[in-house]
């Protein structure tokens, strides 16, 4: 079997942009929510990391093949 070497390749990012879910969190009052998909559970993570540092509540449910993350206070 041969192999091929490949030189600066770059690697793909599936990451948000730095400070992306900061944004996200910080322009929802209570009572709202975002729909992940489930295979995103690092996108879960930090947003209801980001909603937790504005003091926020966060509920997080499985939904529709999603999680969804609700603002609570």
């Amino acid at each position: 079997m041969k192999v091929t070497i490949d030189k600066n390749r770059p690697i793909p990012s599936e990451r948000a942009p730095r400070g992306y879910w900061n944004e996200v969190a910080a322009g929802m009052e209570v009572g709202d929510s975002v729909l992940l998909p489930t295979k995103s559970k690092n996108w879960q993570t930090a947003l209801a990391s980001s909603l937790r540092r504005l003091g926020a509540g966060v509920v997080q449910r499985q939904e529709n093949g999603g999680i969804r993350v609700w603002r609570t206070k």
